[in-house]
């Protein structure tokens, strides 16, 4: 009977202590991407693709593409062009980009999550 009384005040303890969302953990990790290629490129037009692995296990990463003429390292902040894909899956992921200049251009792939 002692067992069981220990056992109902543990639950209750348990319970009392309940914070919202308990039993839903959001744990955001790094996001990957592998293999980026650059494809069927001409003068007007190019293809990228990367192989998005994860997005840190966060529903709302963004992923896309970062385009530069300049920047060898280019990032969200300094890039000419930023496309961003329409949803989150991962895969690999292909974006067709018009692209009107000569000379380099300087491409990177990217997750965007919370972390």
């Amino acid at each position: 009977m002692k067992k069981f009384f220990f056992f109902l005040f543990f639950i209750s303890l348990l319970y009392s202590c309940k914070k919202n969302n308990f039993l839903s953990w959001n744990l955001i990790d790094t996001p990957e991407v592998i293999n980026i290629q650059l494809k069927n490129n001409s003068l007007l037009k190019f293809e990228i693709s990367a192989n998005f692995k994860k997005t840190g296990y966060d529903n709302n990463a963004k992923m896309g593409f970062i385009v530069s003429k300049m920047n060898t390292n280019p990032t969200i902040d300094n890039c000419d062009t930023l496309f961003y894909l329409s949803d989150n899956e991962i895969g690999i992921r292909s974006q067709q980009i018009n692209w009107y200049t000569n000379g380099d251009i300087f491409c990177r792939a990217f997750i965007l999550n919370k972390i």
